[in-house]
């Protein structure tokens, strides 16, 4: 939201237009919020985000996987985590090297 938005009129539900420069506003007549972004743009927004993750989630399940330094096993164990399902496997892990 630090980027100035260049100014774009917009239209709200209720008919009423206006030009805006920020994300979202509201409408002056009804007091509803309206998007500077049409639903097409958020959702090619969406689908670049879903793209990025995916690629950056698969970059790490193979760094991982694939890592010649350590076994998966030791690297969950040393990583300290406050999830209780991280716990409990590490509990579990500890058990089962033993």
């Amino acid at each position: 939201m630090s980027e100035r938005l260049s100014p774009r009129k917009v239209k709200c539900r209720c008919g009423h237009s206006f030009v805006t420069t920020r994300e979202v506003n509201y409408c002056f007549k009804c007091d509803s919020l309206v998007s500077y972004y049409t639903d097409r743009e958020v959702r090619a927004m969406d689908r670049e985000m879903k793209v990025e993750k995916f690629l950056y989630y698969t970059q790490r399940f193979f760094h991982r996987v694939f890592n010649p330094e350590k076994s998966i096993t030791e690297q969950l164990l040393e990583e300290p985590r406050e999830s209780l399902i991280f716990r409990s496997l590490r509990w579990m892990l500890t058990r089962i090297v033993k």
